[in-house]
């Protein structure tokens, strides 16, 4: 049954991220990306190869976490990557569903807020400032 949920939450995952970086590449563009990592890797390889990278290393890592879920068999190891997908996918199908209609709900707004936040907090070299 565990493994089921997760290959059902893997496939959220693909799918939440092809909508993300669809409407990225729709309506977002190079210049309104707001994740750091993947902003500057559209800045250094245009919009649609850094769209091909950052999907990419996603789809590397998530065939990582496949095999080792898969291997250990662990069944706490399993749901707590089904948990954990499925917040992600939210998340992804929340941001991909903002970026094509401008409307943020407030999961949107929230993490917004929060990474203007932490954005405050980054000097210009990009750690975190300690005070």
């Amino acid at each position: 049954m565990a493994t089921i949920v997760f290959l059902l939450v893997v496939a959220a995952l693909l799918g939440t991220k092809a909508l993300d970086v669809h409407s990225t590449w729709r309506h977002v563009g190079v210049a309104g990306e707001t994740n750091p990592l993947a902003a500057s890797w559209l800045r250094r390889f245009g919009l649609r190869r850094g769209l091909a990278v950052v999907g990419a290393v996603y789809v590397a890592i998530l065939a990582v976490e496949v095999v080792l879920v898969l291997a250990l068999g662990v069944a706490f190891v399993t749901w707590t990557a089904c948990a954990l997908g499925a917040a992600i996918a939210y998340v992804q199908w929340d941001v991909a569903r903002h970026n094509y209609t401008g409307r943020p709900s407030g999961l949107t707004r929230r993490i917004a807020t929060a990474h203007a936040a932490w954005s405050r907090r980054l000097p210009r070299g990009g750690a975190p400032s300690r005070r």
